[in-house]
């Protein structure tokens, strides 16, 4: 069995004048929201073994706040994950970079997230608000065996959750 977690980067500052949207940071909400979310992965039991971020700041930020709850967890820094990409990208670079790797959990943005989301489970659960985690099951001995509406959508969490 595969198990995908697909989260959206934390909340983040509006972008400023001037400022390329790559570079816009994490709120103090922001980092605290990944933690609620985390924590509560780790309650059920639910840890990846390796993490895909996208470059972007807000996504690295994120991965930094996960870190702290998981310091060993393995990451890769995905340029494709910055912008849009099609499902089949996605499924085509979890072959290439995920081996062996049963449990992966992907840091990147909507509508990118939301929609890999709804592609890989036929079930659209709506939009995936910062911080937002789907975790989706897959019955196949290797992501290459992955197919549009192939997984089921066993947990999503999402800091509003817990307030």
């Amino acid at each position: 069995m595969k198990t995908l977690f697909l989260t959206r980067h934390g909340k983040t500052n509006r972008r400023e004048p001037g400022m390329k949207d790559f570079d816009r940071a994490l709120t103090d909400r922001g980092k605290s929201d990944v933690l609620l979310v985390v924590r509560e992965l780790k309650k059920l039991q639910l840890i990846p073994e390796l993490l895909l971020s996208s470059p972007a700041r807000r996504a690295v930020e994120t991965t930094g706040q996960i870190l702290q709850e998981w310091p060993s967890l393995q990451v890769k820094t995905l340029d494709f994950l910055y912008g849009y990409f099609t499902w089949e990208t996605f499924i085509s670079q979890l072959q290439l970079n995920c081996g062996g790797t049963n449990r992966l959990m992907v840091v990147g943005h909507n509508p990118a997230m939301s929609e890999i989301g709804a592609s890989l489970t036929g079930d659209y659960g709506g939009h995936l608000p910062t911080s937002g985690t789907y975790v989706i099951d897959f019955e196949v001995g290797d992501w290459n065996e992955i197919m549009k509406r192939s997984g089921h959508l066993r947990e999503f969490i999402y800091p509003a959750m817990f307030r």
